[in-house]
């Protein structure tokens, strides 16, 4: 299984720490270099970046799985697996009832 983590909350890098892995695999960090400007210009270049990674590691082969401290990853992690040429599926796991 491949894990992507994406440490941050929108465009703001989390603390280190405030993803905790305590499982074993192969982890792939998004930690791109976001351009100055407003939220979204940051946001869409940071979603592209775990786009790419998350196309990377379908394409490898296997499981992915991607932990990140917000919800709009969603659309960049169903991104990444259409780039790699699936049509994706999810199960969604959030704090928000």
């Amino acid at each position: 299984m491949t894990i992507v983590v994406v440490p941050y909350h929108q465009a703001d890098l989390l603390p280190d720490g405030q993803i905790p892995l305590t499982v074993t695999g192969e982890f792939l960090v998004t930690r791109p270099d976001l351009p100055h400007g407003d939220v979204w210009t940051r946001i869409a270049a940071l979603h592209d970046a775990v786009a790419e990674q998350v196309a990377a590691a379908v394409r490898a082969g296997g499981p992915t799985t991607v932990l990140s401290g917000d919800c709009l990853v969603a659309m960049a992690v169903l991104t990444g697996v259409q780039r790699a040429g699936v049509h994706p599926g999810m199960v969604w796991f959030d704090a928000h009832g």
